[in-house]
């Protein structure tokens, strides 16, 4: 339940609604008369609150953003703004909905037989298909706002479901000494038993008790809103927590996962105002909803009666409970019961007039029209079992119960409680119990047998009549199963794929009984003769971003020696790997310009740094990069890119020689750490080598100091001579900064003369002072990633990692220059020798784009209307006046002044590819 205190506000398309404490939005519109919820998938008719539960699509909205949100189950907040989905110009006049007249030219599998044929006009179809299939739209503006993390957790008992035979299960674990883990996907624990007010009068001391022996137990740790969405190899159990999801290792598994009513299918079963009984009492008990008008009650076990009472005791009038049994299921007191009658039909447009009622026999014709605004229905459960089919439990079907459930456990994992097909109160209890012992005692798993029920198996009345719908998610009729299995889709898996049942949101909770109830019919087979579809994760649908959470627990947050400065400064800061760098100190625009016309100061201490000493350094290094360092001489400095033994680029960064046996290197940010393992490998393979590798990447920060007026800025603090004839283009000094030894590597990534100063971590900061009091007249001021960025594409300088991928050799990346097959060998030599030899691929080239419009990565890139490449960078450059970038394109495209086209925002823009750098092509200010 909400922890809210009173009344909230929120929009429903523009329209203000207000919301009960406690109230989910979908129980706030139906109180506020808003009973169209959302439009279907293929024919757009009009879809009202179906199940209350999340288990149906209906209720799906885009809230504050975000698409297909379960308004059932998503309490109401202040201020939120909810949409319809699938619906245009508006919910209530949808133009789309002409699809429902026009339903007789689309026939189950009409796409596979009519869009791609004339083949010249796929890229029409295409276009419309894109435009309007789908369920909602993704927000552009407000999308990615949302931060999804990951855990890992271990527990010596998890159990499923929080309902009566869960929390017996999770008390009696506990009581055999175990870690126990109890995972539910509500606010409170009780399952259906919450909201069904008969068990919730007969047992309250017994439920509260339980509840609360399970909530003080230490044992315990209950998971609340957390739905257990897969079952893995060894019991790795997926949960998702809120924005977390959460990889738990169980030693044993209990699933205690209930299940839920099965719908019945009729035509117009999917108009506003036919729910199901488990639904309503939800939103009774749960939102405090009303429903007025007339009520009629179809079904089949006392939980239809139970509803019914419930419903009159709110004021609903019940003008029929329709029966199944010639004999009432439970105590019917003064309701109007028709016994050994079923629901044929309901009319209605947006919303219920009227229901058909009649005799179960299909060759009955009588049959009597029963004016209602709802029509309720409880007639018989499907088991939750889609966790243990995904766990490798076998499950067969009950014909006494009419569903399905497990006769044989896979390893380690057990059930209890309706999930079984047992619905009885105690009997969930001592199943329940029976669960958590054998889990305690590490036995799950095993056959069991299966009695069968000692009533008859529930009759029901096939369809008759268009429009009955079987799966709601994807507007799949009875007409559509048989005729599918007609063209030879016969096997419920193939005709679950070409008639896309049990495909959409609710992933078959709503439709698989039905479906294939429908097959088995359609092929004069029983139920348990043809089976039931496969059972994958996810259970239930999560957002992707679930799925690629970070993991915060599994490492520290780096930061640099510097960090409390640039939080000081104001620093706004960006994750890079695990260290946090400032991405600028708030206007990125200025930084960039300080650095092209005085001068800038930039921390790039999270650069890896190795020392490498010994007589076979020069020789190693020749093996490891495909250019030479034989003849380097002490003193300079040299570009490198490290490939792999495919000649795939793994890292780029620069290598130093300060004396004639001691080398210094630096490596990206995000691969200190693999370029020092890749290198330790191959030395491990020549022993003979005299090659000491020491990682001082902790050990040693660095800042870039760039800009016209940086020599001017360093000699105030440098003993050196900073002249270009001591200190030329590429040279490695070692010098004294600001008091502190530190090792100096004139270079230029930013594409203005500029110095890479290495100094000790601990000493840092005070350099990096001196150099901003130093530098305070030329009016320096620090410049974080954002303006990097910008400024080195400014000169085309590719990012290792960004710029290429696990495809990308030198050649290809625009560096064929860097790779000297003359050498005997090196790693990647026979690869790269056989990249030169063939037909030029993708080329990394740096482009031009008029205006000031800035394409996200990876935007598409376009030759003559075919995908072709896609943009690894992009920023406006003010020096350029344009925006430039580099992105891969075809070879035969590659050339200077080609033309190319990107998609961007929609549409289509050109481009012009650029092999140049975009700033000071020559290199004089880099080298001045």
């Amino acid at each position: 339940m909400s922890s809210q205190e009173g009344p909230c506000t929120f929009t429903f398309d523009g329209r203000s609604i207000t919301a009960a404490p406690g109230q989910t939005i979908a129980g706030a519109l139906h109180q506020a008369g808003v009973h169209v919820v959302s439009r279907s998938f293929k024919y757009h008719r009009a879809r009202g609150l179906f199940c209350a539960t999340g288990r149906c699509p209906n209720c799906l909205c885009t809230v504050d953003g975000d698409p297909n949100v379960r308004t059932c189950v998503t309490p109401a907040r202040p201020d939120m703004a909810v949409r319809s989905q699938n619906a245009w110009p508006g919910l209530k006049w949808d133009v789309l909905s002409i699809f429902d007249r026009l339903h007789r030219f689309m026939p189950v599998g009409f796409y596979y037989r009519v869009m791609h044929k004339p083949r010249f006009l796929w890229p029409v179809f295409e276009a419309i298909v894109r435009r309007i299939a789908g369920l909602g739209r993704v927000d552009r503006q407000s999308g990615g706002r949302r931060r999804y993390d990951r855990q890992t957790l271990h527990s010596d008992v998890v159990v499923i479901g929080g309902g009566w035979a869960g929390m017996h299960a999770a008390i009696e674990a506990s009581r055999g000494g175990c870690d126990v883990t109890l995972v539910d996907d509500r606010e409170e624990l009780g399952g259906h038993a919450l909201f069904d007010p008969v068990s919730w009068v007969e047992r309250e001391p017994e439920f509260l008790s339980t509840v609360q022996a399970v909530v003080d137990d230490p044992r315990i740790r209950v998971l609340k809103r957390a739905t257990a969405f897969g079952c893995y190899e060894d019991r790795l159990v997926a949960v998702q927590a809120g924005d977390r999801m959460i990889r738990l290792r169980a030693g044993q598994v209990v699933v205690a996962t209930g299940g839920w009513e099965k719908p019945l299918v009729f035509p117009g079963n999917d108009r506003p105002g036919v729910m199901l009984a488990s639904g309503v009492q939800q939103m009774l008990w749960r939102d405090g909803c009303e429903f007025p008008g007339d009520v009629v009650v179809v079904t089949d076990n006392p939980s239809g009666y139970h509803a019914a009472h419930a419903l009159r005791a709110r004021g609903t009038r019940v003008v029929a409970v329709v029966d199944h049994n010639e004999t009432p299921a439970a105590d019917p007191g003064d309701l109007p019961v028709r016994t050994g009658q079923t629901i044929h039909s309901v009319s209605g447009r947006r919303h219920v007039t009227s229901a058909v009622v009649g005799p179960l026999d299909a060759a009955a014709a009588s049959s009597e029209s029963i004016r209602c605004r709802w029509v309720v229905q409880a007639v018989g459960f499907t088991t939750a079992s889609g966790l243990l089919a995904q766990a490798g439990c076998r499950l067969v079907h009950d014909e006494s119960r009419d569903l399905f459930r497990v006769d044989r456990f896979a390893d380690g994992f057990r059930a209890a409680g309706a999930v079984n097909g047992t619905f009885d109160i105690d009997a969930c209890a001592r199943e329940g119990r029976l669960a958590g012992e054998v889990a305690a005692a590490g036995e799950g798993g095993g056959s069991i047998d299966i009695t069968p029920s000692e009533t008859s198996p529930p009759v029901r009345r096939p369809p008759q009549g268009k429009k009955a719908f079987v799966c709601l998610c994807e507007d799949v009729t009875e007409k559509d199963l048989f005729d599918a299995v007609a063209e030879g889709f016969s096997n419920i898996e193939t005709l679950k794929r070409y008639s896309t049942v049990c495909m959409g949101p609710c992933q078959g909770k709503m439709c698989q009984s039905g479906s294939i109830d429908a097959c088995a019919r359609a092929n004069g087979k029983t139920v348990a003769e043809t089976g039931r579809t496969t059972a994958r994760p996810p259970d239930q649908p999560v957002p992707l971003g679930v799925l690629a959470g970070r993991a915060p627990h599994r490492h520290l947050v780096r930061r640099t020696a510097l960090h409390d400065w640039h939080t000081e400064a104001g620093a706004v800061f960006l994750d890079s790997g695990a260290w946090k760098r400032p991405e600028s100190y708030g206007d990125p625009s200025a930084e960039y310009q300080v650095v092209r016309e005085g001068v800038g100061l930039i921390d790039v201490s999270t650069l890896g740094k190795l020392e490498l000493r010994g007589r076979d350094v020069a020789e190693f290094l020749e093996f490891v990069y495909p250019n030479r360092f034989a003849k380097l001489k002490v003193g300079r400095v040299r570009y490198g890119v490290v490939c792999d033994e495919a000649g795939i680029i793994l890292d780029d960064g620069t290598i130093a020689r300060l004396e004639e046996d001691r080398w210094f290197l630096t490596t990206t940010t995000g691969n200190a750490d693999g370029v020092d393992s890749w290198f330790r490998w191959w030395l491990a393979t020549r022993p003979d080598w005299d090659v000491r590798l020491t990682n001082v990447s902790g050990a040693t920060a660095a800042m870039n100091l760039a800009g016209p007026m940086s020599r001017q800025v360093l000699s105030a603090v440098c003993d050196g001579d900073l002249s270009t004839e001591a200190v030329p283009y590429l040279a490695a000094s070692q010098l004294t900064v600001a008091g502190v030894p530190a090792i100096v590597l004139r270079i230029g990534f930013v594409g203005e003369l500029g110095y890479e100063i290495h100094v000790p971590s601990h000493l840092a900061e005070h350099v990096w002072r001196e150099l901003m009091a130093a530098g305070a007249e030329s009016g320096i001021r620090p410049f974080g990633i954002e303006a990097q960025r910008r400024l080195r594409l400014d000169k085309q300088h590719l990012l290792a990692g960004q710029d290429t991928d696990a495809l990308s050799n030198p050649f290809d990346a625009g560096l064929p220059w860097i790779v000297k097959l003359d050498k005997p060998d090196f790693v990647g030599r026979s690869a790269l020798q056989r990249a030169q030899g063939r037909e030029r691929g993708q080329q990394l080239v740096g482009f031009r784009l008029e205006g000031d419009r800035v394409p996200p990565e990876p935007s598409l890139v376009l030759v003559d209307g075919r995908l072709e490449g896609r943009v690894t960078s992009a920023r406006y450059s003010p020096v350029a006046g344009a925006t430039v970038g580099l992105a891969w394109v075809p070879a035969e495209s590659a050339g200077n002044g080609q033309q190319i086209t990107i998609q961007l925002d929609g549409q289509l823009v050109n481009a012009v590819v650029q092999r140049e750098p975009f700033y000071d092509p020559e290199g004089t200010r880099l080298k001045s």
